[in-house]
């Protein structure tokens, strides 16, 4: 699936399609159901075919092709694309299996929120120039060549990608993350421990309600010790702001799956270590406008800084 991308000023529409199944250990795949029997579903994922017992299935939700811009307006014009095709394949064949997500339709934004997380992806340039040439390190500083050119925006159920080959851009995720039973309204909210894991090639950054968590913005192999991030944080349940960014450089050719996926524990709520689950993802349409360059810029940071008493 391609996402068509037009930018004009705040706006930008998106053409989506496809299925999406939810399994129940909280996982999700967006992909073209093929055929369903009481026993097994069968579905593709960009052409590779696969199979499942309906028993490990949640529910399955069917989508339709739509044009929406940040407001969930429907859009019925032409659109234009932003960024070469080649460009076009960052996060989309390029993400684990089924990750390619789509803009919710605007019906399902319940209370202001809908489902997973905000994904914009900025192309930056290839070797940085010259500054980060195959197989030696980055002679710059990676903050002045990440996040330089935005490509285009979606929506994604979770943080758990492999990004194979695909190398030389920015990814920022943004959103809220439920701490607690989702759906459930926390009229005695309890504070509690909470741990987070990020496994990373390359870099990345960990925000909650503002404050920065994990911030690794350096060049990091997968299979490397520091390419796993822990951060501890007290959290009351119920829903908190959380800003996930990540770039990849250089993309090696053996073996490399350059990851990023995002885990959490909590003893307290029962919860032991495993990737965050799609439930606890949501986002507003506010989260859909694209932030012009680096967070960690004096006049962009402070949007997502917790608004203090």
């Amino acid at each position: 699936m391609k996402a068509w991308v037009v930018v004009v000023g705040l706006l930008f529409c998106a053409s989506v399609f496809g299925d999406e199944i939810y399994f129940k250990d909280g996982t999700s795949v967006h992909c073209k159901i093929v055929s369903e029997t009481p026993g097994r579903i069968v579905y593709t994922v960009k052409g590779v075919r696969h199979e499942v017992a309906r028993a490990t299935v949640e529910r399955i939700e069917r989508t339709r092709e739509l044009k929406v811009d940040v407001h969930g307006n429907k859009k019925e014009d032409g659109t234009k694309v932003e960024g070469s095709s080649k460009d076009e394949g960052i996060g989309q064949e390029g993400k684990d299996k089924g990750d390619e997500s789509s803009i919710p339709d605007p019906d399902k934004y319940k209370d202001g929120y809908a489902k997973g997380l905000a994904a914009h992806y900025y192309v930056d340039p290839t070797n940085w120039d010259g500054h980060w040439m195959e197989g030696t390190n980055p002679t710059v500083d990676p903050k002045e060549w990440t996040f330089t050119k935005y490509l285009y925006t979606a929506v994604e159920p979770h943080i758990n990608h492999h990004f194979i080959r695909k190398g030389w851009f920015s990814v920022r995720w943004q959103g809220k993350l439920i701490v607690g039973t989702p759906g459930k309204n926390e009229t005695k909210k309890e504070m509690v421990d909470v741990e987070f894991e990020i496994w990373a090639d390359d870099g990345c950054r960990l925000i909650i309600d503002g404050e920065t968590l994990v911030d690794s913005w350096i060049p990091c192999w997968e299979k490397s010790p520091e390419s796993h991030r822990v951060a501890k944080a007290k959290l009351l349940t119920g829903k908190h702001d959380i800003v996930i960014e990540y770039f990849q450089g250089e993309s090696l050719k053996h073996d490399d799956k350059d990851p990023i996926k995002l885990y959490w524990k909590c003893e307290a709520l029962n919860i032991p270590a495993q990737l965050i689950p799609a439930a606890h993802f949501e986002h507003s349409k506010l989260d859909l406008v694209p932030k012009k360059g680096r967070l960690d810029r004096d006049d962009v940071l402070p949007v997502f800084k917790k608004e203090t008493k």
